[in-house]
């Protein structure tokens, strides 16, 4: 995990369609969303194109994707994340929330250091990777919480 965080490659950014790398995504995540009873709502506001490294972009959605699938274990019903994406003043803003448990006020400052995690299997590089990604691509990711009500991540480029 550790090698992953220090050796981070340079990305190799192209022009990607927005809209249809995000439906790969949720096309990868869709089965074991169908399989916890997770509805995914995908919504692109308009046809953008994005310069990205498409792979290490795609390992940051496939996280907080996850992240939110296991926010949402202990939620009975109406479980749902939604990916949103478009332009915004500053740019273009993909964000990924969900109605799970949330993040405790006391850990929000801690998420993005490497190695935290409150997870008992949890290695804490996922968002701290995230945060590197971002970085790389000129970019920042955010955190919304409402704690017990869902959390939102919000990369902007």
């Amino acid at each position: 995990h550790y090698h992953s965080l220090t050796h981070l490659p340079i990305p190799v950014q192209k022009e990607v369609p927005l809209g249809p790398f995000l439906q790969r995504i949720l096309n990868l995540v869709e089965p074991e969303c169908r399989s916890n009873n997770i509805s995914v709502e995908l919504d692109v506001g308009e046809d953008i194109l994005l310069s990205i490294d498409s792979q290490l972009i795609e390992q940051v959605l496939l996280n907080l994707v996850r992240n939110s699938i296991q926010a949402l274990e202990d939620i009975e019903t109406g479980k749902k994340i939604s990916i949103l994406a478009g332009r915004v003043v500053s740019g273009i803003q993909i964000s990924v929330s969900d109605n799970g448990c949330g993040i405790d006020m006391d850990h929000m400052d801690h998420i993005f250091i490497p190695f935290f995690t409150t997870r008992k299997k949890g290695s804490g590089i996922g968002l701290s990777f995230a945060k590197q990604i971002m970085r790389l691509h000129n970019g920042q990711i955010s955190v919304k919480s409402d704690p017990g009500r869902g959390a939102e991540f919000i990369l902007r480029f």
